[in-house]
């Protein structure tokens, strides 16, 4: 019986010319998608109340893989349902490609919501601890408008909670 052996270049020739096929359709994959136009994640930092005035940090945080300029921030914050704050603020700022920024947006309270937020966590007669010592909702409408003077709207909502010893001031 003959044996008939193939030459070894032929399996080295085989060999090549598919690790040269798998080289070249491995550059044919798409690569990792690129993030834009998307609005920023936004972050409820804190809020002070202070007699009739409010301060509101708001965190932005980018997830585009471009730079993000902001020309203006609109915000109406309500408590319970009640308006605390209505302000705008011309910030002027540009967040970095996945950068974080935070914005402090400072006005005039509300009546009803100040109202709301002294009836809920006013301290107890005798004690810096606030009578209700829980929480209230909050809900929070932005409108932010880039260079171009487009404007996107976003939301967020949440608890508000009394930082401890320090009256006024809400995280």
């Amino acid at each position: 019986m003959i044996e008939l052996v193939k030459p070894p270049t032929l399996h080295l020739a085989r060999a090549a010319v598919l690790l040269a096929a798998l080289i070249a359709l491995s550059g044919c994959g798409s690569g990792a998608r690129e993030i834009r136009g998307e609005l920023p994640l936004i972050r409820f930092e804190g809020l002070i109340v202070e007699a009739s005035e409010v301060r509101l940090a708001i965190g932005l945080r980018n997830v585009n893989d471009r730079s993000l300029a902001l020309r203006r921030l609109k915000a109406v914050l309500k408590v319970e349902d009640e308006l605390l704050l209505e302000t705008e603020t011309r910030p002027q700022i540009e967040i970095s490609a996945r950068g974080r920024e935070v914005v402090t947006l400072r006005g005039s309270g509300q009546r009803e919501g100040l109202r709301l937020l002294t009836q809920r966590f006013a301290p107890t007669p005798g004690s810096e601890l606030p009578a209700n010592a829980g929480n209230a909702a909050w809900t929070m409408e932005l409108i932010l408008t880039d260079e171009r003077e487009r404007e996107s709207a976003a939301n967020a909502s949440g608890f508000l909670h009394p930082v401890p010893g320090r009256p006024g001031h809400f995280r």
